[in-house]
């Protein structure tokens, strides 16, 4: 038997299992990456509000309620700055639809239809739509709600330019001073805004304010006091003093008179 014929005879006879391998685990890494540390950015909704926040603090506002986000917060708004509740906002609605069906002509101070401001080419569609409970309001239908309660809007935006922030609405003529103000947090949700109250929110050890600016109140408060004080103490000395001139003269005349 050749060696050719001793391998074959040794290929065909059957050949012991192997043992399945051991998984090598990864290796341990020797060395630590040194990079900078990867900190998780906030969220487009979270700057937008934190902008909001700080223009809210600028011109010391704050929302006056919680406003419901199902699609007829504008209108929940409108109705919390006008009645202090939110049980008109289908009756806005309805008179705002109402009015921008009549108006589909109403000429802007630029000289624009307001007809050519709608994101459709279908106005009469647009107003329908709008008359819907539960479709966003726009800037449309604040400045349908500007004109008919002939007062100015105040709008405070979360948009990214400082510049296009404080946005105002006014109408054709103005014949209402009740300040309007809106929270707009963009493009999202509106809000209704009132001037924040001053309060004792922080206390120093005496009880007095530890900020300095309700002391500074509480101070101009007794200065007023006691001028008040003051006043009344002079008006009653000149009282007197007038009564005692008046006296004295009434008895000199009433002699004078006796004399003669």
């Amino acid at each position: 038997m050749d060696e050719y014929e001793k391998e074959q005879q040794q290929l065909e006879q059957p050949q012991p299992p192997q043992p399945n391998p051991v998984p090598i685990p990864n290796p341990i890494p020797t060395e630590i990456n040194s990079g900078a540390v990867i900190i998780p950015q906030p969220s487009p909704e979270d700057e937008a509000k934190r902008r909001l926040n700080e223009r809210l603090d600028l011109y010391e506002l704050e929302h006056s309620r919680d406003i419901p986000e199902d699609g007829n917060c504008q209108m929940h708004a409108l109705s919390d700055q006008l009645y202090g509740n939110l049980n008109h906002s289908s009756e806005i609605r309805r008179v705002i639809a109402t009015w921008l069906i009549r108006n589909k002509n109403f000429t802007l101070p630029n000289g624009a239809k307001l007809s050519q401001f709608a994101n459709t080419t279908n106005w009469n569609r647009y107003c329908n739509r709008m008359a819907r409970r539960g479709t966003w309001g726009d800037h449309l239908t604040l400045l349908a709600a500007a004109e008919i309660l002939k007062s100015q809007i105040t709008v405070i935006s979360s948009v990214e330019s400082d510049s296009s922030a404080y946005i105002e609405i006014i109408p054709s003529s103005i014949e209402n001073n009740r300040a309007i103000v809106l929270s707009h947090l963009a493009e999202n949700h509106y809000g209704s805004l009132r001037q924040r109250p001053i309060a004792n929110s922080r206390k120093g050890l005496n009880g007095g304010s530890s900020n300095g600016s309700n002391g500074g109140s509480s101070v101009v408060q007794m200065v007023v006091h006691i001028v008040i004080q003051m006043e009344q103490v002079i008006s009653q000395f000149v009282v007197q003093v007038v009564d005692h001139i008046v006296i004295q003269m009434l008895i000199k005349l009433i002699g004078q008179m006796m004399g003669q």
